[in-house]
């Protein structure tokens, strides 16, 4: 993904100065990882939106992750290739439930973007044969449990030695990847804004207020 983001940067903007970036939920870690390995040559402020930097996850992820070369390879096994893309799937449309803010009564406070989402995803699953391996891949390569606290140490990294500008915006009712004061003051000298009610979808729920933020964090 790093490789990608410096290829395109290379082939669109070869002679511009630093880039800022904003990267959501995995978008963040690999924002992260640009701003590392790119330095700050190439990438100026980051504006993180929801970074997966912890995750919370459903069952069936957790045991990917313990066993992601065999989860692989049942993704591809004629016999039970069919059970687990249908797992996979089944834990990445949950993942809209916990993904939107819900209000005190258990109703989304966005129901239109969470079921827009909802039918997003469903239609991804039906239309790209690739879906299901791709996210699995990036769940037990990139998201995996033990791999997250390096993107963490990455992340002091940019903020300390490469003195790179990061403005992390998340949702307090964030439960994919839940926020807490211990946890974003582990991150370093950043700066921080918090949305209250809304969710790991922030930019979904309210995509002018995020817009805003930015814009402010760029400026």
């Amino acid at each position: 993904m790093v490789e990608q983001v410096e290829d395109i940067l290379a082939h669109v903007l070869p002679d511009a100065g630093p880039v800022n970036f904003v990267g959501h939920s995995t978008g963040g870690l690999v924002s992260i990882m640009s701003a590392n390995r790119l330095g700050q040559k190439r990438v100026g402020r980051l504006a993180l939106v929801s970074p997966a930097l912890w995750a919370s996850k459903p069952m069936i992820v957790q045991l990917a992750d313990k066993i992601p070369d065999v989860m692989y390879s049942l993704l591809k096994s004629r016999l039970m290739g069919g059970l687990i893309r249908h797992a996979v799937a089944d834990a990445y449309l949950k993942n809209c439930d916990v993904a939107f803010a819900k209000d005190e009564k258990g109703n989304f406070r966005y129901p239109e973007p969470q079921s827009k989402a909802v039918a997003f995803n469903k239609r991804l699953f039906k239309l790209h044969p690739y879906a299901h391996c791709g996210i699995a891949m990036v769940n037990s390569y990139v998201l995996r449990a033990d791999l997250l606290p390096k993107w963490r140490d990455e992340m002091r990294e940019v903020v300390g030695e490469k003195k790179v500008d990061v403005t992390l915006i998340y949702g307090t009712q964030d439960l994919a990847v839940p926020f807490t004061k211990e946890r974003i003051e582990e991150l370093g000298d950043i700066r921080v804004v918090e949305l209250e009610n809304q969710g790991h979808e922030s930019l979904l729920e309210d995509s002018e207020k995020i817009i805003k933020i930015v814009a402010s964090a760029f400026a």
